[in-house]
């Protein structure tokens, strides 16, 4: 749409300009480039649109928030050490009860931690793999964008299929219309130039026959011709259009 642009050639786009794709209305009502996308990309294969379900996960995944789970994996790792230290100093009786569980509870949060930290590594990932910037990067946001780009896009296809049944059924309203079944599906200014063209050429073969005879000035019509006299350019044209050349 920009090329050539100062600020086209783009070699690739951030996805928050995906939400925008709706923004660019045409001249049709309730057509954006988004239907119009949408429409061509269904002509080439109807199932490059199933991606919405695909990721139809997102809607929860936009409710969680890295950083409120990393705090919650430090504060437990944090308590977990606190019982050790106090277990420790407890009698024997405590210690025994509480050993395994602090054993097992230790080797489930350090596995934790190594998720989150595997998390955090795949976040910076996603944020280059994207373009976007590392440092500003939000990843409930970037989720809440795809989500919202998705249902842009079931809406869109709502609304391109509900345009495809309206011209269907205006197509066979006018089919019912006994105008439009005798015209052969013509509109009525194509009948109607139709019908001119007609004219012309019946008049102009009755000059050539030398059947057709001018009638004089109607002056019961308001100094108006009528039909025939109206026709005396038809006539000039067609008598010059036989004469022998000088």
């Amino acid at each position: 749409m920009i090329q050539n642009n100062y600020a086209g050639n783009a070699l690739g786009f951030k996805v928050s300009f995906l939400c925008k794709l709706m923004d660019t209305r045409s001249k049709t009502p309730r057509m954006t480039l988004l239907h119009y996308i949408l429409d061509m990309a269904c002509n080439l294969d109807p199932n490059i649109l199933e991606f919405p379900r695909e990721l139809s996960a997102l809607r929860s995944v936009q409710k969680i928030s890295m950083d409120s789970l990393n705090m919650e994996a430090n504060e437990m790792h944090k308590n977990v050490e606190q019982l050790e230290e106090d277990v420790k100093n407890s009698n024997a009786e405590i210690k025994g009860k509480f050993l395994d569980f602090i054993t097992f509870t230790k080797k489930k949060v350090k596995d934790l931690r190594a998720d989150m930290e595997n998390a955090q590594g795949m976040v910076k990932k996603l944020a280059g793999r994207y373009c976007e910037d590392e440092a500003k990067f939000n990843l409930q946001e970037f989720f809440l964008m795809f989500n919202n780009f998705c249902d842009k896009v079931e809406q869109a296809k709502k609304d391109n299929n509900q345009r495809k049944v309206n011209a269907e059924n205006e197509i066979k309203r006018r089919a019912r219309q006994p105008n439009f079944v005798a015209s052969g599906g013509r509109s009525s200014l194509q009948v109607h130039e139709a019908e001119n063209e007609n004219m012309v050429e019946k008049l102009l073969a009755e000059i050539r026959k030398g059947e057709f005879k001018l009638h004089k000035r109607d002056s019961n019509n308001n100094g108006r011709c009528s039909v025939a006299s109206t026709c005396s350019s038809v006539t000039d044209m067609a008598y010059n259009g036989e004469r022998e050349p000088a």
